[in-house]
This record gives structure tokens, sequence and C-alpha cells, in this order.
């Protein structure tokens, strides 16, 4: 198991697998990118902490820092400032 920490603070708890291809998220990818609003195009940039723990950043397809959304439209901006002009 693999913990991602979300833009709202939140440890989010995913599967992980493993083949001859290399290492996936597996159980609870998909419900954390439908919480947080992440469609296909985005780009999802993981940084590992250590210990399975994952940092993410998130970037539309027009390669801006992407203000996340819930379910429940709480926007959620994240913090470090990107040097396009978005």
């Amino acid at each position: 198991m693999a913990s991602i920490l979300s833009p709202l603070g939140k440890f989010w708890r995913i599967e992980l697998e493993k083949d001859e291809l290399g290492m996936f998220f597996k159980g609870g990818w998909l419900q954390f990118l439908s919480f947080h609003g992440i469609s296909p195009g985005d780009v999802v940039l993981l940084r590992h902490e250590g210990n399975l723990v994952f940092k993410i950043k998130v970037f539309g397809i027009n390669g801006c820092k992407k203000d996340l959304k819930t379910k429940d439209d709480i926007t959620i901006q994240q913090s470090e400032p990107s040097n396009l002009s978005c």
C-alpha cells in the first residue's frame, strides 16, 4: 500500500501492483482521481517522499497548475507559484 498526500492534507491509501513492466497504482487510484476532479489530459506529477508516501502536483492540458475541485466543488489551490503565465 502507498499513501498519497492530497492537496487537502488528507492521506489516501492506494493499493500498488507490480508486474514485469513496473509498479502501478491500483485499488483506490480511480476514486482519488475522481474525488479531486483530475481528468484525462491532466498531468499528475508524483514526488516520492520515502516509505511509499507520495505528494502530487496536477497540471492541466495547458501546462498550468490546476486548481483541483472535490466532489463538493471546494476549490483547492496548489501553493507553489508557477513560472508560466497561467
